[in-house]
């Protein structure tokens, strides 16, 4: 297994290519560039077996089209609970991004990721930021992708959906996965969860 990390957008946002083989693999948070993310899938000669998304800011979801256009029978999960940010992605962008002019979303049935499973990959609600913020855990890999759930910065919890107690606890079920986790966060470098403290 291999994890290929793809810079995107104008909030230079995280798409990852996990491989996990060679000839599949996940797409988590195809925040934007969905042509340059599908090229990369393409060349590597990949079939999607799912697009994962960690939440619905618009900056996690906007490459999405391109990506149904070229693979459309590949799933695309969102937890429902964040199916209204989702709904609002474009009017968000053009809102907080200036001279951003952004694809339309797919207009497809999203899936929940907690109501369906792969081999090998362990989904965990993890609300805070996001009423319906997910991450996706492989053990086999040792890797966690959380979005912007656990990331070096800190989290905001400004927005009217958003809980501070709800992010408070979902930090402490996913830092008490294996310390040899590595995080790949929806923004900035991959990270290992520290060892517990005795």
């Amino acid at each position: 297994m291999y994890v290929r990390t793809l810079p995107v957008g104008p909030l230079t946002t995280n798409c990852y290519l996990i491989e996990i083989s060679e000839s599949s693999c996940f797409v988590v948070d195809p925040g934007d560039e969905g042509d340059y993310i599908s090229e990369k899938i393409l060349k590597s000669r990949l079939s999607p077996l799912a697009i994962l998304l960690t939440h619905a800011h618009f900056d996690h979801v906007l490459g999405l089209l391109p990506l149904h256009l070229n693979f459309p029978d590949t799933p695309i999960f969102l937890h429902p609970l964040d199916q209204f940010l989702y709904n609002q992605a474009v009017k968000s962008a053009k809102y907080w991004v200036s001279h951003y002019t952004p694809d339309p979303l797919p207009k497809v049935k999203l899936l929940s990721p907690l109501k369906h499973s792969f081999e090998g990959l362990k989904t965990i609600h993890s609300p805070g930021h996001t009423p319906g913020s997910v991450s996706y855990y492989f053990p086999t890999l040792k890797s966690l992708f959380p979005g912007d759930t656990l990331t070096q910065e800190p989290v905001n919890t400004s927005h009217k959906y958003s809980s501070l107690a709800d992010l408070t606890h979902s930090h402490l079920v996913l830092k008490s996965l294996p310390p040899s986790t590595i995080v790949y966060p929806g923004h900035g470098q991959s990270f290992a969860i520290p060892p517990k403290e005795k």
